[in-house]
């Protein structure tokens, strides 16, 4: 997927650490996954709609980069619990 390495590259460029990036682009993806294989066919092309745009945002969007950057860093020590559990 060019656009996964096109929007990571943008996001460190812009200052978000790669780590996070990689989390926010792994969630992305994840989400794509997930509304693919529980929707018919009309569900996954909203679905991979839904993904196209949050990749276009986050090259785009400087604000959007930022609050999915927070989310990642919001989510990744409940995941971290999660997975110790």
């Amino acid at each position: 997927m060019p656009e996964v390495r096109t929007t990571f590259e943008k996001m460190v460029a812009t200052g978000t650490p790669a780590h996070h990036a990689e989390h926010v682009l792994a969630a992305l993806v994840g989400e794509l996954m997930w509304g693919i294989s529980r929707a018919p066919e009309r569900g996954a092309a909203k679905a991979k709609e839904r993904y196209d745009r949050s990749i276009q945002k986050l090259c785009e969007d400087s604000t959007f980069r930022e609050k999915m950057t927070k989310r990642s860093e919001h989510l990744t020590p409940c995941l971290n619990k999660a997975v110790l559990r």
